[in-house]
Formats: structure tokens, sequence, C-alpha cells
């Protein structure tokens, strides 16, 4: 018998044993490799699971725990499964994350990405690998031969159909279109009684989505919204490609959700008329619904990428475009409910961006919404407080960082948990970082001897990146701002509204409490874990 047959009887004779002895093995190279040099280490119970949990369940404890051990410093590190971790703080640290280096990447957490969340195959997942040519127009030196970009060409269809300007609006128009009509079903001049977090989880979802897929997803999924909302919590895990005993509801949902987005792209493709060059060059139609779903799954089709990948992708997407908008959402309201000069200063300025035709139509002015500095304050603060965005780069050749050499392989995070809540920076005026204040965004000016206030975006250069940054900043960021302000506005301005009480999220039976970050969900957006009562009363 070979040495390599009786190591092979011997796991499958003793299958927990060799797991235990591999283990062992791991973690004593590991830790041999760790040292004793290097910035001070986020101590764990159980090694490579303790902090690897508390990313994928509660990466805002993450950030409290990490700032627990800086001892003084700017740089701490951990084990994330079998990566090592170095997490950063200071507005310096987060500069050079977010505006890049030919030394650091994030195509490594997005492969991972593609990984878990998107549940691309291997072959699939394989031509990312293997494409060293970069993001940018032009390839990076000496992968000019690259056949196929396919990092450069995913980039440019967020680029070209969701974040340009024109595509953006043109998707903010069709949901306008379709969030009006959801608000059209509740009762005109009826006080009626709702909940908050329940009300937008369903209307403005099935708005959202309808802008982005188009009807068919519904009429095909009539549960989807359940659907969606089951796999919501655990997407942020599935980034981190969780081993499955760790994370099995993950799968799970992730499972039923792709099969409820299969059924609509077979429909798609099956009702689809690519000879009918008005739909194609359509910014939205009924099939696939924006272009940029339509682009990209041609595109995805064309190079040979399987059904199962294009799924998850468009899941993947489904769940960028409402995981992080919608949470805003409820939160946004939910404090201009416990403020009620901000209130009234939030519907006045709501009332100002519609206008009325010669037939008694009114319309939103989209320009004029985004020039309101009270809603705009509302908006970046909302995003400050509840979003907990991980800048994550792969360290691609030895950096220095506070006096410390990273080496290659290693990832350095930065936490907007850390970075936004700063009492340094955002500590103003009696006004705590922990604290919402909208005023933390507002300025007063003066002008031809009038006093107003205007929004103000200062001082915020690696203190502030709900969005992320560089060339992995969120392509949808200007179709969620302003989907966000619309729908505030579309409330504030249809709607009287009165606060009745807070409720738990399960029954709805009172709290004895108010919301608080839902800190289950990993990132980057963190719901309330309560709901708000409210009675309203449509006025038109």
């Amino acid at each position: 018998m070979t040495l390599a047959q009786a190591v092979q009887e011997f796991i499958t004779q003793n299958p927990l044993a060799s797991i235990l002895a591999f283990v062992g093995l791991v973690v004593s190279i590991t830790f041999l490799q760790w040292g004793s040099d290097g910035p001070p280490s986020i101590p764990e119970k159980i090694p490579f699971v303790s902090n690897t949990y508390l990313v994928l369940t509660n990466l805002q404890e993450m950030a409290r725990k990490a700032a627990k051990y800086f001892q003084g410093g700017k740089i701490v590190k951990y084990h994330l499964l079998n990566k090592t971790v170095y997490v950063v703080r200071g507005q310096q640290n987060m500069q050079q994350l977010l505006r890049g280096s030919p030394d650091l990447g994030s195509e490594g957490f997005i492969l991972d990405v593609m990984k878990g969340l998107f549940a691309m195959t291997p072959s699939d997942h394989a031509k990312f690998v293997n494409d060293k040519s970069g993001r940018l127009k032009t390839p990076n030196p000496g992968t000019e031969a690259t056949p196929v970009r396919y990092w450069a060409a995913i980039h440019y269809l967020y680029y070209d159909y969701l974040t340009a300007p024109h595509f953006a609006s043109a998707l903010a128009t069709k949901f306008n279109v379709n969030f009006s009509a959801q608000l059209e079903t509740q009762p005109l001049g009826e006080w009626t009684t709702v909940r908050i977090q329940k009300f937008v989880h369903t209307h403005l979802f099935h708005a959202a989505v309808v802008s982005l897929c188009g009807p068919r997803i519904f009429e095909l999924n009539p549960d989807f919204t359940e659907v969606y909302w089951e796999f919501d919590p655990y997407a942020m895990m599935l980034c981190y490609v969780p081993p499955r005993w760790m994370a099995r509801k993950a799968y799970q949902t992730r499972a039923r959700g792709m099969a409820a987005v299969e059924r609509w792209l077979d429909a798609a493709w099956e009702r689809f008329d690519w000879d009918d060059k008005e739909a194609v060059e359509a910014d939205w139609e009924p099939c696939f619904g924006a272009r940029f779903n339509r682009e990209t799954c041609r595109w995805m089709k064309d190079h040979g990428f399987d059904k199962q990948s294009i799924t998850g992708f468009i899941l993947g997407v489904i769940f960028g475009l409402n995981g992080n908008s919608i949470p805003m959402v409820t939160w946004s309201l939910m404090h201009l409910l416990q403020d009620p000069e901000l209130l009234a200063a939030a519907r006045e300025e709501a009332v100002q961006v519609y206008s009325t035709d010669g037939n008694g139509s009114r319309d939103i002015d989209i320009v004029k919404l985004g020039k309101m500095p009270i809603l705009q304050a509302v908006f970046a603060e909302t995003l400050r407080l509840h979003t907990e965005v991980t800048i994550a780069r792969e360290v691609w050749n030895p950096v220095v960082v506070e006096g410390y050499k990273i080496p290659k392989g290693a990832f350095i995070h930065g936490y907007a948990g850390l970075a936004h809540y700063d009492e340094e920076v955002w500590g103003k005026d009696g006004h705590p970082a922990d604290e919402f204040w909208a005023g933390r965004h507002l300025v007063e000016v003066e002008k031809d001897g009038k006093k107003r206030l205007e929004f103000s975006s200062a001082d915020r250069a690696g203190n502030y990146f709900p969005f992320g940054g560089g060339t992995g900043m969120c392509p949808g960021r200007h179709f969620a701002k302003q989907e966000i302000l619309q729908t505030m506005a579309s409330i504030l301005s249809r709607f009287d509204v009165k606060f009745v009480e807070w409720v738990n999220l399960k029954d709805g039976t009172k709290s004895d409490r108010g919301p608080l970050n839902d800190e289950y969900y990993g990132a980057p957006s963190m719901p309330p874990d309560r709901d708000a009562k409210v009675q309203w009363k449509r006025l038109w």
C-alpha cells in the first residue's frame, strides 16, 4: 500500500479525526506565520470562525469590536475565513483606499460576490479570474492581447446603461410612474392605518422591480415579494462565500430567488423580438424592463455565460437596487416622524417640487427635487447612520500602512461604521455622532439680504462613503438617490401623516422602544428592527 493510499484509507475510516487534524495543522501554520510583528490583532474565541461569523451576521458589531483594539493607532488585523484582513481607520487611510492604487484592487472581493451572491458557474467565474486586463478602457500593461475583456465589459455595461445620467433618469421616471400607481391604491380622503416598513416592502419594492424588470416577474411569480424579502437578509453574507454548513438558509433563499428570476428570464427570451429596432433601443420595455437588464443579459448570453450565471447576476442586481434604497426610505420617514419641525420643513419642500398642468395632472420636477436642501440633508444623514459599507481592497503588491508592511495577498478593509460615527468628525453643536441631526449637512447663507439654508457636502473626503468609492463605487447610486428622494416627496406631499406608535416587526404588537439598526444584516444598508404604525390620509 502506498503512502497516498494509506492516507486515503485513514481519511475514509476516520473523517472527524481527519478534519480536526487538518484544522489543527492549518491553525498551527497560520499562527506561526502570523508572528508577533505587525499591528494589534482582534482576538477570537474560535480561530478563523468567531470573527468570520461576526462579519457575516453583524458587521456593525465587528466595527465596534475592531475599534476596541486599535490601541490608539489606526490599523488592526484579523482572519476572515482563510484571508488575512487589516482594518484601517482615519481620513488619510480611507482616502488611499477610496481613490485607488496600482498596488490595491477590489477584484478579489467582487470575485467572491460573483461566486457567492451571483452563484456564477466555475467556468464563467474563471473568465473573470483569468482576465487581468482591468476594468478601464485602456488594458493593464502587458494584457493588451486579452481576447475578451470581461471586467471592462461589465464595468461599462453598468456605466453606460445604469450610471449614465440619461438612463438613471429614465429609470427614475419609470419608477415615479409605478410608485404613483401604488400610492393611488390607498383610499382618497380617508384616514387609514399602515405600517411604514411593511408598506414600502410591498409597494415600493413592487414599483422598483417593475421599473427594473418589467411586470411579468410578478405575473410569473405572485409570491416574489415574499421570496425576495426572505433572501434579502442573507445577500451580503453570501458575498463572503461562507461554507454551506455556516449559511444553509442563505443558500436556500438564494435558490428560491434564482428560480423565480429564471422563470422571468425564460419568458423574456421567448417574448422579446430582437428584430424590433424600436424595442431594442428603448429605455424600457415590458419583457426585460430597463435597458440595462436587456443589454447585460444579451452580452452575457452572447459570450457563452450559463443561464445560472445570468439568473444569479440579475438577482444580485435586484438586491443591489432594493436591499439598500428601501431601508433608507424607511429610515428617512421614521426620522421625519420623530421630529415634527423637520417633518413640516421637508413637507414644504416636497409640495414645491410638484407642478399641475392644465388637465389637473401633477408631475414631479426631478431637477428641482435634487436641489431641496432639507430633503437632501435628511437623505445624507440617513445614509450616514444606517449604512455599513466595507471598502475592501486586495493587496496586489506589498504596501506600507501606518508603518506596517502589508503583504501581497492580504486584504485591507475600511468600515463605514468607524468613519461615519467618528465623533471628532461628525460630533457638532451638542449633537453626538450617533444622533440623527440633519443640520450636519446644512449651512445658512445670506444672499440679497435674505438668509436661507443650503445643503453642504464639505469635509466629507474619507469620512463619508455610503456608496463605496473608486471604480467599484455603486453604479446605481444616482437612481438610488432619486428613488429615495422621490419616495419621500411623494408620500409627504400626498398624505397627511400622524405617528401612532412603534411596533414589533413580526406581529405588529406595540414595542417598548423605537427602532435601532437591525444588525443581523451584514451590510450595506441596515433596516430598522422596529416598524412605525401611522395613520395617514391621501390628499390627491
